[in-house]
């Protein structure tokens, strides 16, 4: 099936709303509950995501920190989602 760009863009703007409502939702969850993530806890993922991903070395390393504490986070927020 071939679809035009607008096309494609308006079937994929729904699910990318929900997305960027749901992490909006999980930062504020995290804001105010106190939920951080250690510096060790990033450089430990950080040191996984590059073994696991070798193209990994050439990347910002900032990005990958910022990225990394993210994802850390967010799963964090989950968990204590979870365990109410």
């Amino acid at each position: 099936m071939n679809k035009t760009e607008k096309e494609l863009f308006d079937s994929l703007l729904p699910a990318a709303k929900k997305r960027i409502i749901g992490l909006s939702v999980l930062k504020e969850i995290a804001e105010k509950e106190n939920i951080s993530v250690s510096n060790e806890e990033i450089s430990k993922e950080e040191e996984a995501i590059i073994k696991n991903f070798p193209d990994a070395q050439n990347i910002d390393r900032e990005q990958l920190k910022e990225y990394t504490r993210d994802i850390i986070r967010n799963e964090k927020t989950l968990t204590f989602l979870e365990e109410l």
